[in-house]
């Protein structure tokens, strides 16, 4: 349940504030700001908690700079914040591009949103298409409008519907459907650089539908996939319906071996978009669904057993003058075969001792810098 939400500048300024429950006083506002925001150290934890109210927030290069911050003084669910503060920046990158001047021109929309999309700290419909439908600043005048009362019980009918993600009456003139599969491996090698110490994918099933009326799509998986799937965990969020934790999926690997030793690889932590019919995939281990209009985001998962590394790292330290110096020699060489699988954003931390004073680097490929607040070199 959530309190209120608070969007600032990098500076600290504070450009939109929504308070939705009276638990939650506006002196937090300036408590964040000065505690987090700024705060002499570096804060590494996504959630603080000061004077008994708790702090959730996201902020990052991908924020533009901004700082989106929800807060609730109850004991609130952190996964169901950060996917509706997730699905909130969404939201906002559908409509304008996220960076503070647009987020002051646009405050009116934001405003608006945020009495649709939650209501006394409970979000309700997040979806871009259906939201579209009936705001004022992008949709209709309710001030002339004759048909006013006809469109607000379709709007009616869309959000509280079987099917509130998307809306009736779509028509394109060809129908087109495109899907992208993104994964993020992190890998964490020994200091030999032969042992691996960790290793987990992250993936991410998106895709972007131009398809006209009501169609029931169908993906169909490998005919080797196996697996057992419990049944959905009853509280989900506005926009996924999550599968238990210790649910996981068995996928065969292909005739010429997924992995080097041949192995089946867990696939753990699946979730599904709302639209996915979960019973059906159960039984008949289809992902069946009525996909929204325009990009969104089908499925995630993540695999952290039997994964074949698609990046070698080779390390060659030196010592130098009686131990004072430090000559290190990395290699990264990509085992993708295929065009279609590549690597992309590559980037490799080498951690150096705390007593580091100058650091020079040569690179072939890419860019490399040091971070001396982090004791570590960034290759990408």
């Amino acid at each position: 349940m959530i309190g209120a939400l608070i969007v600032y500048t990098q500076k600290g300024e504070v450009l939109i504030s929504r308070f939705f429950r009276s638990d939650v006083r506006k002196e937090a506002v300036d408590a964040f700001r000065v505690h987090v925001i700024h705060s002499r150290h570096p804060v590494r934890s996504p959630i603080n908690t000061l004077s008994r109210v708790h702090f959730f927030h996201l902020t990052g290069p991908e924020m533009g700079g901004l700082w989106v911050v929800g807060v609730s003084r109850m004991n609130a669910h952190a996964a169901m914040v950060f996917e509706f503060l997730r699905k909130f920046r969404d939201l906002m990158r559908s409509f304008f591009p996220l960076t503070e001047e647009a987020v002051k021109n646009n405050f009116l929309l934001i405003y608006e949103l945020l009495d649709e999309i939650i209501d006394f700290g409970h979000p309700q419909v997040t979806e871009p298409s259906t939201l579209k439908t009936f705001l004022i600043q992008t949709g209709f005048k309710a001030s002339r409008d004759y048909n006013f009362l006809n469109r607000v019980s379709s709007v009616t009918s869309n959000v509280t519907g079987q099917v509130s993600w998307r809306r009736p009456g779509i028509v394109y003139p060809t129908n087109e459907l495109f899907i992208d599969v993104i994964e993020n491996v992190h890998l964490l090698m020994s200091a030999q650089a032969k042992n691996v110490l960790s290793c987990s994918v992250a993936g991410r099933v998106l895709m972007r539908s131009r398809l006209s009326g009501m169609p029931e799509c169908q993906i169909g998986l490998n005919d080797k996939f196996m697996g057992v799937v419990s049944s959905p965990n009853p509280a989900r969020s506005a926009a996924y319906r999550h599968i238990s934790e210790n649910a996981q999926m068995f996928l065969a690997s292909s005739e010429k071996g997924a992995t080097p030793s041949g192995k089946r690889i867990a696939v753990d932590d699946v979730s599904f978009h709302q639209c996915v019919k979960l019973s059906q995939f159960e039984a008949s281990k289809t992902i069946s669904f009525i996909p929204p209009d325009g990009q969104f985001e089908l499925m995630r998962y993540r695999v952290t057993r039997n994964i074949l590394q698609p990046v070698h790292i080779l390390f060659f330290p030196e010592e130098r003058a009686g131990g004072s110096q430090l000559e290190l020699r990395v290699v990264a060489r990509s085992r993708c075969t295929s065009e279609l699988h590549t690597l992309t954003r590559v980037r490799v931390v080498i951690p150096v001792p705390p007593n580091t004073a100058e650091v020079r680097r040569t690179c072939f490929k890419g860019s490399a810098r040091y971070r001396p607040e982090e004791n570590c070199i960034v290759w990408k």
